[in-house]
């Protein structure tokens, strides 16, 4: 049921920000002790062969769930394109435009990520004008994510009880 999803999804993007906070301590402080590269960016290769071995390893086959949603009946009136599935053009009108919710949702979640890229590209290069040191901008970096992901904590929580609109 919905009680317990909040919390759910509060520590998955809890234990995203948080290893995006660690890493860029990481980073910063192996960037500091050795220079950038290449060393900081061996964390990147580390992740990715993590990544590669998990998916080929430990994560299923989707396909019985896709079979399972393509013989589930339609969707709602007016979200389908000619074969029977929402086409893009569709999807982006409703969500942007046609439906108040998800424009609102939509436009909270681009704001949000546009605030998180300028965060990573621009900050740490005005840190760097500033005369900080590798080290202070990695740990300035980190500690962004890392209290981003706290709170989700308290926020995945606080959408079980008040809904998710009212913190959008």
């Amino acid at each position: 049921g919905p009680r317990g999803r909040g919390l759910a999804m509060g520590l998955n993007e809890a234990a995203g920000y948080m290893t995006v906070g660690a890493t860029a301590l990481a980073t910063g402080y192996l960037a500091a002790a050795y220079g950038l590269r290449p060393v900081p960016e061996l964390i990147g290769v580390i992740y990715a062969v993590a990544g590669l071995v998990l998916s080929v390893a430990v994560v299923r086959d989707t396909a019985a769930h896709v079979a399972a949603e393509a013989a589930a009946p339609p969707g709602p009136a007016g979200l389908l394109g000619a074969a029977g599935t929402p086409s893009f053009g569709i999807i982006f009108m409703n969500t942007s435009w046609r439906n108040r919710s998800l424009r609102g949702a939509s436009q909270a979640g681009l704001v949000n990520n546009l605030n998180d890229g300028l965060t990573w590209g621009v900050f740490p290069l005005l840190f760097a004008s500033r005369g900080l040191g590798l080290a202070a901008i990695g740990l300035i970096k980190g500690v962004y994510p890392l209290l981003w992901g706290a709170g989700q904590l308290l926020t995945g929580r606080l959408s079980d009880t008040l809904g998710r609109k009212p913190l959008i």
